[in-house]
């Protein structure tokens, strides 16, 4: 009894052994990993300029640098997140803090978020508006037009106002032909405008005269009357002359790709010329 008595007691320190150290790792696992968080964090200076998208991702990083760091003191984090505020910004915390002395974390950054990130400053929302203008081609101003867009408040602008917004920033070639076509929505302007610049492309012009393709047509579409070129058919005599008299090198040196591209008058198959037609001479041997 005494010996299984002493088993057990060992089984269990065995066993409370190996919690600790696994409790140990476990610790030593997660301090590496915050301690890996904490460098990559980094909160950034904020100015107080007008950038929802920059005011929004300053909140997430003072949030995030206070989990990796375990701060739950209200003060402290009152003070960590003024610590990076600058020129308007860092004035705009002193009046509020003048105001409400004991504000709170989450009150301080619902205010902070109404302030830089809504609607409040119309103003120069319509500054940034003015001077959205295409730079490069419609793909891109398109990008920065739906980046800047997801920014705005619900219900500052209507429909038809981001419309005519957009299509004043067209350039004025693009912009002209977008409002004949008369778009309903959004999604036909940028639409309409992207087939318009791809149709402007001098490389996609007609390679025989043709002129530019419809403001309609998309640029992948052949042009209207147009002849394929395999289809077009070569003067015989012109080249057959022009190769005994002259003595082209490109044709004797591509000789065997060159006939390929030949077309018979007579049979209109490819591969040979009129006075070497098969069919030809077959009909001139019956008719004598």
């Amino acid at each position: 009894m005494k010996n299984l008595k002493d088993v057990q007691e060992s089984t269990q320190t065995r066993a409370e052994l190996v919690r600790e150290m696994a409790d140990a790792v476990h610790e030593l696992r997660r301090e590496r990993e915050t301690a890996a968080l904490r460098r990559l964090i980094r909160i950034p200076e904020f100015a107080g300029e007008f950038n929802p998208m920059k005011a929004r991702c300053y909140v997430h990083k003072v949030r995030a640098y206070q989990e990796a760091y375990g701060i739950d003191d209200p003060k402290m984090k009152v003070h960590i997140f003024s610590a990076r505020l600058q020129e308007d910004a860092g004035q705009w915390l002193d009046t509020l803090i003048d105001q409400n002395p004991e504000i709170g974390f989450e009150d301080l950054c619902e205010a902070f978020l109404r302030h830089f990130a809504g609607g409040v400053r119309k103003s120069q929302i319509d500054k940034l508006y003015e001077s959205l203008r295409q730079e490069t081609t419609v793909a891109e101003y398109i990008k920065e037009f739906q980046e800047f867009s997801s920014l705005l408040p619900k219900g500052m602008v209507t429909s038809d106002g981001v419309l005519e917004d957009f299509i004043n920033g067209l350039k004025p070639t693009i912009q002209n032909q977008v409002r004949l076509s008369r778009p309903l929505t959004l999604d036909d302007a940028m639409e309409n405008a992207i087939w318009i610049d791809e149709d402007l492309k001098p490389e996609l012009f007609g390679a025989w005269g043709c002129g530019k393709p419809s403001r309609y047509q998309r640029p992948y579409a052949p042009t209207p009357f147009r002849v394929a070129d395999h289809l077009r058919p070569a003067d015989p005599d012109s080249m057959e002359v022009g190769a005994m008299r002259n003595g082209r090198p490109t044709y004797h040196k591509n000789r065997s790709n060159y006939q390929k591209t030949l077309v018979c008058w007579y049979c209109h198959r490819a591969g040979h010329v009129r006075r070497n037609c098969p069919e030809l001479a077959k009909n001139q041997s019956g008719q004598q």
